[in-house]
C-alpha cells in the first residue's frame, strides 16, 4: 500500500512539474526551464568531487576531475575517481619518493579519530608499484568507471610498473601516479 501511494505522489509531482514548466515556455522563459533542468546534474557533479576529495589524504592536492563515476545500489556501490595532482605535489613526490607519502594515511575529510567514519577513511603503509596482480586482472579496480579506454589503458600501464605509489583502505585503493599526474581512488562496497 506504500508503494502504491509514493508511486502516486511521484505521479502527481511530475504531472505538476509538467504543468510549470508548459507555463514556463509558453511565457517565454526558456533559459529558466534549461536552469531548472539542469540544476540538478551540476549539483550532483559538485557533491560528487566534494565526496571524492574528502576521502584522499590532505597531502595530495588535486586541482581537477579527470573522470568520475560510480554506482549505488540499495545499501552499496561502486566508483573510480581520477584527479590531476596539483604540481607542487608531483614536485614533492618525485623529490622524496614514497617518504612523501609517510602520514598520509587518513582522509581529508575524516581527520578526527572520534568521527564515525575516520577508521573506515584509514589508508595503510603506502607502497610502490607495481600494484597486486588481483588489481589489473580481475577488474575489480575499476569496476564502475566511466574512464576513457586511452585513459584507463595509461594508468593500468603505470600501475603495473614501478614509480607510482598506491595504498589500500577497507573497501578501496588509492594510486598516484606521478608521471601522468593521477590520483585514482577506487571504491566497491
Amino acid at each position: 500500500m506504500l508503494i502504491v501511494a509514493a508511486l502516486i505522489i511521484a505521479i502527481l509531482v511530475l504531472v505538476a512539474f509538467s504543468f510549470a514548466l508548459v507555463k514556463l515556455y509558453k511565457g517565454g522563459c526558456f533559459k529558466t526551464i534549461v536552469v531548472i533542468l539542469l540544476s540538478p546534474f551540476f549539483a550532483y557533479e559538485a557533491f560528487q568531487y566534494y565526496w571524492y576529495a574528502l576521502v584522499l589524504p590532505p597531502q595530495i592536492q588535486i586541482t581537477y576531475p579527470v573522470s568520475i563515476g560510480d554506482e549505488s545500489h540499495f545499501r552499496e556501490g561502486c566508483g573510480v575517481a581520477v584527479f590531476k595532482v596539483s604540481d607542487k605535489t608531483i614536485e614533492a613526490i618525485q623529490k622524496d619518493g614514497l617518504k612523501f607519502f609517510d602520514g598520509a594515511t587518513q582522509g581529508r575529510g575524516y581527520p578526527k579519530p572520534s568521527e564515525p567514519l575516520y577508521g573506515y577513511h584509514t589508508y595503510e603503509t603506502w607502497k610502490e608499484t607495481p600494484v597486486p596482480f588481483g588489481w589489473v586482472s580481475e577488474g575489480t579496480w575499476f569496476m564502475c568507471s566511466v574512464i576513457r579506454p586511452d585513459v584507463a589503458r595509461e594508468i593500468v600501464k603505470a600501475a603495473k610498473l614501478p614509480g607510482s605509489f598506491y595504498t589500500i583502505k577497507p573497501e578501496g585503493q588509492l594510486l598516484v601516479i606521478p608521471s601522468l599526474g593521477y590520483v585514482v581512488f577506487s571504491y566497491y562496497g
